[in-house]
């Protein structure tokens, strides 16, 4: 297993500051790709770092734009191994909060379905990979200790 590739995966959140309530997105992957819910992910392109990489795959896979965006994150990295792709993966996780609404448009492509969970309260039953869990957890551990909402 010669091939490396470098992965993005993005906890995205909007914090209603009236309200004082947080949402988390979360996209439901087209039937060809496997009908699971996730974060937002996708590879990090040639010549690009893995920043850019979030900011690209976010707007490409919900319409937000850079611009939108109050705070991006780095939470952690980890690396596994893709059989079904056969390569050594190395992922880059995220943390995207925005205090601006947006209408969420998918990529028809990737994703057939989207919805805004309570943060604190989501399904996580929904979710296929453990290493989206992961994610969303270690989200709420960095809000708390840095007071970010």
């Amino acid at each position: 297993m010669k091939k490396k590739v470098r992965k993005v995966q993005i906890v995205v959140l909007h914090h209603n500051k009236k309200t004082a309530q947080t949402f988390l997105l979360l996209l439901k992957t087209n039937k060809k790709r496997g009908s699971f819910w996730q974060n937002v992910t996708g590879g990090v392109d040639k010549g690009e770092d893995f920043k850019q990489a979030a900011y690209r795959e976010v707007e490409e896979e919900t319409g937000l734009k850079k611009k939108k965006v109050s705070k991006l994150i780095s939470l952690f990295d980890f690396d596994f191994i893709n059989e079904r792709y056969a390569c050594e993966c190395h992922e880059k996780v995220y943390l995207l909060i925005t205090f601006s609404e947006h209408d969420v448009k998918i990529d028809k492509k990737e994703h057939d379905e989207f919805q805004w969970f309570n943060f604190f309260d989501y399904p996580k039953k929904l979710l296929k990979y453990e290493s989206n869990q992961q994610a969303i957890e270690m989200a709420k551990e960095i809000i708390s200790e840095k007071n970010l909402l």
